[in-house]
């Protein structure tokens, strides 16, 4: 009895809900990969005429009027100039943190050898290197900047499944 009522009231929150989907994608000329986000999503953006980074979280879309709603502002879409993403940049941090353990155990090493050989500059010299560039590449490489433009541009999508009054 449970279990069915709970099926049965499950079904109808899932059917009444959820009907359509909105999405803001970034697309590219000539790809048929892009990059979506969706409502609650964070997007780092630039707009015209303004050199400051913004980033905030997406409330809404409006599709016909191609404005994006955050906490405090509106923000029409073709005022965006550039994005800023973070999330396709873990080769940078995999090699950092790989050069982090090669200088620590160039280091170890270095210094356990001491029993049997004299410390050399070496032992100093290749792991200061070794952290140095791990933290460079990290810092460097950590965020994509991309120009909204003719190459690549912003689109809002509505996905939209259709109810039975639709087909009455």
């Amino acid at each position: 009895m449970r279990l069915s009522l709970f099926l049965i009231l499950f079904l109808s929150i899932s059917l009444s809900s959820g009907h359509s989907q909105k999405i803001l994608q970034l697309e590219k000329y000539g790809s048929l990969k892009n990059q979506r986000y969706y409502i609650g999503e964070q997007l780092s953006y630039q707009l015209k005429d303004d050199d400051t980074w913004y980033r905030e979280t997406i409330n809404d879309l409006l599709i016909e009027e191609n404005i994006i709603l955050f906490a405090n502002r509106a923000i029409r879409l073709e005022n965006i100039v550039a994005l800023k993403r973070t999330d396709n940049r873990n080769w940078s941090k995999g090699i950092g943190t790989k050069l982090y353990v090669f200088g620590a155990s160039w280091a170890f090493f270095s210094l356990v050898g001491t029993i049997w050989l004299p410390l050399t500059w070496a032992a100093l010299i290749v792991p200061a290197v070794s952290f140095t560039t791990g933290f460079i590449l990290q810092k460097i490489f950590k965020t994509k900047t991309i120009k909204i433009g003719k190459k690549r541009w912003l689109r809002m999508l509505d996905i939209t499944m259709p109810t039975k009054a639709d087909f009455l």
